[in-house]
């Protein structure tokens, strides 16, 4: 019995082995399939799947196996004749007496049909959207709150309003009814009981039922009208949206069909042997040409009354003098027996104002003769207008396309250039007529350029509509520009006709990213260059110090006294390399004050006349007066002579060496073009020279440490990199202009300051005294910290050392009362001797 149901079971059945195998199906599974049961039994799950979904059965075997059961698992599987069906699986686990695995058992829901009706729905829902937004009438969904959930794009215009600003709102607001400005406000006076769009919603919420093209009015509150009644044909439908319940409403604008109708019950009232009544102009004339019938249209239209017809009012009389003779010819035409098809005329009204209309007329024929005419005229004011409206588009569109701040332009499918605006012309300087009509090859600086660009964009157009690629123009003098040159397809993906593209010129913004890579470079080597410094002063100063003390004793002229006086200066001069370094990477703390830059520029003039060669020409162009600048006054003095000394290095047969100050002032758009430099007002200090110049290599790396263009042994290749690191560190900036043979020029911006500069002060130094106190040592260096151990102890005083922080106040604490002195380095591990500092005070 159980085989019988199992066998005959609507629904399929499959069960698994450990290793994911069948072990039986029954006939609805085979059914669904259409495979027989020896084709089935014993082959691996994942052969009947769809092959992207093998893997996923793969990892998830396992995971059903632990877990015991699943529900509503999908796949994709593969029919015996290659189609597919999506079925989905509720299963569990068989276990045998011990509790172990013995086998799946799954129920096999065939759900090709369901997913179908989904896709369906989604579908139809993307369709609904579109219908919403395409209704030419406006269409709200409305909460239980009578707030707007949605607008479409008529409704939006009607309200003469952004969509997202609607949407939330009550309909009063949207729309701006009158009651809507009268506290407190849309739904909470009176006359909003009789709103009729409120009380249809309110209806259909409390009946579900609805309720189709109601008439009702609103009187709304126009900018440019003043208070307007409008006409409206209501619908509200119930709705169901994401299981909220909704009111969908329609609201088609009649106001004029409103109008159009009250004007024909009155011409109903007047003319009543008219069936119908035209909004056109209908008229009848006679042989003669005089009316002898004219609808309420044409009265409206023209202006004239029957009266003035019964007076005799003549066709002439209602055309306009220059339209009189083509209107005659034509109708005479009729009265030939002709028909009159569509010829546009010009009308005059009675108070002058010229109608275009187009006219069709046939010959009244009276026992086979023609007695006069009958036709109609179309106004064509809305349409002439709708024509001048896009003309107006057009232009605007041409305006905007020629105002545009990027270059714009068409190409045809074979890359001919078929028009440009004028920002395009502009950015390469050519012409509209030297472009158009030419290959977009002329734009670029090379064929290989050229074809590169299409290969790179061409693909990106046909895969998505548009695409985008870096690239560069040459220029009709020349010169080359970067541009980021964006293009799309006239029609969906295809090139056959031809593409649109804009042009930015980006040079500006690709020097900026050079001048930012370099900041970045010089940064990164500073920080490694102040680094090696620190670490190297460090020996310097132990082998220094260890010549020092053994020069106390060892007695002049005495064996070894010469060398440990060599040793002790070359330490010296290695020093001096070390502080150099430590000035390019910043490392040396500036000792920033108010400082005249043309008073140490004169100081730094005292030693260059004794320095530079007296067939170099120094010249001297200082503004007066000139602000202060917050600046260390001797790296000012190292900045302009490390300048001063190259250029001399420049110019081996004499020259002139220019010098100058003067107050600038930086604007955004200097500062957009140049890395880390605000708009403000700054000093120049400017150096030249009419040496040999650089070429482009040379100047890309005069800042990097140790490059240097001298001969060997004659120079560190420092000088600049300092330059370059005092002036970074003062919040300059520094500009290098240089051509082969044609002499450098150095530019340095510095931020001015209106404080006055600080006379200069004299340091004054007392020699210690002492030799008996006892001082504390702390350094966590064990070299430094032994050789000032080491000295301090030849002056007589007792020492006491620490490797760090820490350990230094533990021995103060021990030593406080007769601790007089403590000597602390600023970095240490686990504690630096500003926080020890801080500890002992």
């Amino acid at each position: 019995r159980f085989r019988l149901f199992y066998e005959n079971a609507p629904l399929g059945y499959q069960s698994l082995d450990m290793n994911g195998c069948l072990l039986e199906v029954n006939r609805a599974w085979l059914e669904t399939l259409g495979y027989t049961h020896e084709e089935v039994v014993g082959r691996w799950f994942g052969d009947f799947l769809a092959p992207d979904n093998v893997e996923r059965f793969r990892a998830n075997f396992p995971k059903f196996k632990a877990a015991g059961e699943v529900c509503g698992v999908q796949f994709e599987m593969l029919r015996k004749d290659g189609s597919t069906v999506t079925v989905a699986f509720d299963g569990q686990i068989g276990r045998d007496r011990w509790g172990l695995f013995k086998q799946t058992h799954c129920i096999m829901h065939d759900i090709t049909e369901r997913k179908h009706v989904e896709q369906q729905l989604l579908a139809q829902r993307d369709a609904l959207s579109v219908i919403f937004e395409s209704a030419p009438y406006i269409l709200l969904l409305v909460n239980r709150d009578h707030r707007i959930e949605n607008i479409n794009r008529i409704g939006a215009e009607f309200a003469g309003k952004p969509k997202e600003k609607l949407l939330g709102l009550l309909g009063g607001q949207v729309f701006n009814c009158i009651n809507s400005f009268e506290a407190p406000g849309c739904g909470g006076n009176v006359q909003c009981n009789d709103c009729p769009v409120r009380t249809r919603v309110t209806r259909t919420f409390l009946t579900g039922e609805a309720s189709y093209d109601e008439e009702g009015h609103l009187t709304v509150i126009s900018e440019d009208l003043g208070e307007v009644r409008v006409d409206l044909l209501i619908s509200a439908t119930p709705v169901e949206i994401d299981t909220r319940d909704m009111v969908l409403v329609t609201m088609v604008d009649i106001t004029e069909r409103k109008k159009a109708e009250n004007e024909l019950r009155k011409s109903e009232m007047r003319f009543k042997n008219l069936a119908d009544l035209l909004p056109q102009f209908v008229y009848e004339v006679n042989a003669e040409g005089f009316f002898t019938f004219a609808n309420q249209a044409a009265m409206e239209m023209s202006g004239y009354t029957r009266e003035h017809i019964d007076r005799g009012l003549r066709l002439v009389d209602v055309i306009a003098p220059e339209a009189a003779e083509k209107a005659m010819q034509g109708f005479a035409k009729i009265l030939q027996g002709e028909k009159i098809i569509g010829q546009e005329y010009l009308l005059k009204a009675l108070d002058g104002k010229i109608i275009p209309v187009v006219s069709y007329a046939n010959p009244i024929e009276q026992e086979g003769k023609v007695v006069g005419s009958r036709g109609v005229a179309v106004d064509l004011t809305e349409l002439k207008g709708a024509q001048e409206a896009l003309r107006h588009s057009e232009a605007t569109l041409r305006t905007l396309i020629e105002a545009a701040p990027i270059g714009i332009g068409q190409v045809s499918a074979n890359r001919e250039l078929k028009w440009t605006n004028e920002m395009l012309c502009k950015m390469t300087g050519y012409s509209s007529d030297e472009l158009i009509g030419q290959s977009a090859r002329i734009l670029y600086e090379s064929d290989e350029e050229y074809s590169r660009v299409g290969q790179v964009k061409h693909p990106l157009v046909r895969q998505s509509g548009r695409g985008s690629v870096e690239t560069r123009f040459r220029r009709k003098d020349g010169t080359a520009i970067e541009v980021l040159l964006s293009s799309s397809s006239i029609a969906s993906r295809d090139l056959s006709h031809g593409l649109v593209f804009t042009a930015m010129d980006i040079t500006e913004r690709k020097v900026l990213a050079d001048q930012l890579l370099h900041s970045q470079k010089m940064e990164a080597v500073g920080v490694l260059a102040g680094g090696i410094a620190h670490d190297f002063n460090n020996l310097l100063q132990v082998i220094g110090g260890y010549a020092s003390v053994a020069l106390i004793d060892v007695k002049e002229g005495a064996s070894g006294y010469s060398e440990f006086v060599e040793i002790r200066k070359a330490a010296r001069r290695a020093g001096e390399l070390t502080q150099a370094l430590l000035t390019f990477s910043r490392r040396v703390e500036s000792k920033l004050r108010p400082v005249n830059l043309n008073h140490e520029i004169r100081n730094v003039a005292k030693m260059l006349s004794r320095t530079i060669p007296k067939m170099i020409e120094i010249i001297m162009n200082l503004e007066e007066p000139l602000d202060s600048v917050n600046a260390d006054p001797a790296q000012l003095q190292q900045v302009v002579m490390n300048l001063a000394l190259n250029a001399r290095d420049a110019m081996p047969n004499g020259g002139k060496l220019v010098i100058e100050t003067r107050k600038v002032r930086l604007d955004e758009e200097y500062c957009r073009s140049h890395l880390k430099t605000r708009p403000g007002n700054y000093l120049l200090l400017s150096v030249s020279d009419s040496g040999t110049g650089m070429d482009d290599e040379t100047r890309n790396h005069i800042f990097d440490p140790f490059f240097t263009t001298k001969e060997t042994g004659k120079g560190t290749g420092l000088g600049l990199s300092i330059v370059f690191g005092i002036v970074k560190s003062h919040g300059g900036n520094i500009i290098c202009y240089s051509e082969s043979g044609q002499g450098t020029t150095f530019k340095i911006y510095l931020p001015a300051l209106v404080a006055t500069a600080d006379p200069e002060e004299t340091e004054f130094f007392e020699r210690l005294r002492g030799g008996n106190e006892t001082i504390l040592l702390v350094d966590d260096e064990d070299s430094v910290r032994k050789l000032g151990a080491q000295i301090l102890k030849k002056f007589g005083y007792s020492v006491l050392t620490a490797t760090n922080g820490k350990e230094g106040l533990v021995v103060y604490r021990e030593n406080r009362s007769h601790i007089d002195l403590v000597i602390l380095d600023l970095i240490m591990p686990e504690m630096g001797g500003k926080d020890c500092l801080a500890q002992i005070l």
